[in-house]
């Protein structure tokens, strides 16, 4: 299957695909600005696309994603946001 093809099929992250982008970003700077890094990060794992390991990465596996419920406060700076700025 080619990267990037249309037709790709949506699949989960197996344990090996995530061993495989650790080691990657161990290599590569993933916070460089530069697009370039993804793709240089994205040939060490097969069948994944620089957007797809660029999204695994800050979504579920850097190590500043914090997870869980918000906090207290953190619910209370959003809402005053909310009021201030509104939804749209």
């Amino acid at each position: 299957m080619l990267k990037g093809s249309a037709t790709r099929e949506r699949r989960s992250w197996t344990d090996e695909e995530d061993r495989l982008l650790r080691e990657a970003v161990k290599k590569e700077d993933p916070n460089s600005a530069s697009p370039s890094k993804w793709y240089a990060i994205a040939k060490h794992v097969p069948d994944r696309t620089n957007k797809d390991c660029r999204k695994r990465w800050f979504a579920k596996m850097a190590s500043d994603v914090v997870k869980g419920g918000w906090s207290p406060d953190e619910d209370a700076r959003l809402v005053k946001a909310i009021e201030q700025c509104g939804t749209r």
